[in-house]
């Protein structure tokens, strides 16, 4: 063998090591942002004991979390040449704008330091949503959530057979029947997941991922979840999403919510005339008290937004500090309100009360970016999934306060659906 054979020969041997190590290191990677994945859904979607309201002080729980986040922005900063690019779009510039708006609100607000953590928590999913993109084709991600929501709810319904006093929420002044809490701290919580269970389980059936006959059980298995949790924020929100994406992709129930709309119509004028049945007994009758109130106010909820109006109104520009909020409106919560009062319980109530107009701006903006896809380019698993959680937004902070599972999905859908190039995007392939 000649010279400048044995370099050419030694020169590919080279080349092709260099290339298994690369895609050896990629798969690495891609099996860790699954595992990720599934954790945050599972783990993370953990109780492990109820705290106080408006206690910000370091748990367990979210000591486990700053870990975390701590973990996922050091890894967001090392691969800062694959994420930037991903980031070069109207979602990742408003993204970018309030995680790093919301660090800065450190300063002022009366919890810097839960705030900072807030903000590293925005950041770091803002980073494992773009790390996801790059590395996990579509399928794997939307399966490594499904599995770990199934999973959650599985051993959640498991426990009710070992332990029921721990995930029940028993009768009490403001619940009139047992409710399903499952390994969170309270059934709304619970609910959430099982309506995210349910919007994936459609989601993994658009995508073969899983079969007609399997949907059924899942979907079967994710309902009996969400009428044990008895909430109905997210059922309202199920039923919503559900109509708006069937008005959007089928002609048939496009001609049926013009009947129903017709029919909601005419039932509004003969009701306005005072020619209708009471309301009254009826709202009795579904609320959990016993009164009309409850269901009139939204479970207490627009006494609340008015207490968070009057805390928008001492700070309206800049805010008191992302998710600095807590024990102010827990020390200030009007005695009616059913719930946790540790924020104002709607998503664009709690960013003005967190970060003031300057922070509302930009929200409204990223909720009018789907919503405007939803009209120009439509995708079935997206519209449904960050249908549903923006809806929810309507009667909770959700992705606007503490930094959740929810936010991290949005995050992940809609960077993936504007990615500035198809090229940064990871299809399986290679």
């Amino acid at each position: 063998m000649s010279i400048a054979s044995y370099l050419l020969s030694s020169e590919f041997q080279r080349s092709n090591y260099g290339a298994q190590r690369s895609t050896s290191w990629r798969l690495e990677k891609r099996s860790l942002i699954i595992v990720l994945l599934a954790a945050i859904t599972f783990c993370l979607s953990m109780s492990f004991g109820m705290r106080e309201a408006g206690d910000v002080g370091l748990t367990f729980q979210n000591g486990a979390k700053l870990i975390l986040w701590v973990g996922l922005f050091i890894w967001g900063m090392v691969e800062w040449k694959s994420i930037m690019p991903l980031l070069f779009q109207p979602v990742g510039y408003v993204l970018s704008f309030l995680g790093l708006y919301a660090a800065l609100s450190a300063l002022w607000s009366p919890v810097p330091l839960y705030t900072a953590a807030s903000a590293l928590g925005w950041l770091a999913y803002m980073a494992l949503a773009c790390l996801a993109i790059r590395y996990v084709e579509l399928n794997a991600i939307l399966a490594s959530i499904f599995w770990a929501l199934f999973a959650f709810i599985a051993v959640s319904f498991l426990l009710a057979f070992i332990i029921p006093d721990a995930v029940w929420l028993p009768p009490s002044d403001v619940e009139n029947t047992f409710r399903f809490v499952g390994l969170t701290d309270h059934p709304n919580n619970f609910g959430h997941q099982a309506g995210l269970y349910l919007v994936f389980t459609a989601a993994c059936l658009s995508r073969r991922l899983i079969s007609i006959k399997s949907a059924f059980f899942h979907a079967a298995f994710g309902l009996a979840a969400l009428g044990l949790s008895g909430d109905r924020t997210i059922s309202i929100g199920l039923l919503s999403i559900t109509c708006l994406v069937a008005v959007r992709y089928s002609a048939i129930a496009q001609r049926f919510a013009f009947g129903a709309a017709l029919f909601f119509a005419v039932a509004f004028m003969f009701y306005a005339a005072g020619i209708g049945p009471d309301f009254q007994s009826a709202m009795e009758s579904i609320s959990r008290t016993g009164q009309a109130s409850e269901i009139m106010t939204l479970t207490g909820r627009t006494d609340i937004w008015a207490v968070a109006l009057e805390h928008i109104l001492e700070k309206p520009i800049f805010g008191w500090g992302f998710n600095g909020t807590e024990h102010l409106m827990v020390s200030t919560a009007p005695l009616r309100f059913f719930g946790n009062p540790v924020n104002a319980h709607q998503m664009f109530l709690q960013m003005t009360l967190s970060l003031g107009l300057v922070g509302l701006v930009p929200s409204l903006a990223l909720v009018a970016l789907p919503i405007t896809a939803y009209f120009a380019k439509p995708i079935f698993y997206r519209d449904l999934i960050v249908g549903l959680i923006l809806l929810n937004g309507i009667a909770e902070a959700d992705i606007f306060a503490t930094p959740v599972l929810s936010g991290l999905i949005t995050f992940l859908l809609l960077l993936r659906d504007g990615a500035p190039s198809p090229h940064l995007i990871y299809n399986g392939e290679g």
